[in-house]
């Protein structure tokens, strides 16, 4: 599966589909990314449609002590623009194509924020060079 294989209609569908998450977050994970390192928050309607999607490239995925308090006020201030939304998270890095402490690590901080905030988390992913991981358990 990959973002190749999205119908021309995945705008429409909800990214709750387990069928469509993954395929969106290949998608928007660019090769960079994957490369480098960053987070990414697919915010989504309340029909759980991709509305807002951000990067956030200065991020250090070996350290995910600091995410916390970092997405909070981000969460927040979307959520007050997607009343009743949600949002998929998607940690692009290096490395092989297994889910890892540290990738667990960074999805604890982001389950946290959002429910810090009353944000639904529809999920969490890892992105890496060979491929899209579900990250939660």
């Amino acid at each position: 599966m990959g973002f190749q294989d999205l119908s021309e209609g995945w705008r429409d569908r909800p990214v709750s589909d387990p069928h469509v998450m993954a395929d969106v977050v290949d998608l928007f994970v660019s090769e960079q990314s994957r490369h480098c390192g960053a987070l990414y928050l697919l915010f989504c309607d309340e029909q759980n449609r991709v509305a807002l999607p951000m990067v956030f490239d200065d991020v250090d995925v070996g350290q995910p002590e600091d995410c916390r308090e970092r997405l909070v006020p981000i969460l927040a201030m979307v959520g007050q623009r997607l009343p009743g939304g949600s949002v998929v998270a998607a940690l692009g890095r290096r490395g092989l194509p297994r889910v890892t402490a540290v990738d667990l690590e960074w999805m604890a901080g982001v389950r946290d924020a959002c429910e810090r905030v009353q944000t639904r988390l529809l999920g969490f992913y890892v992105a890496v060079p060979d491929g899209i991981l579900n990250g939660m358990p």
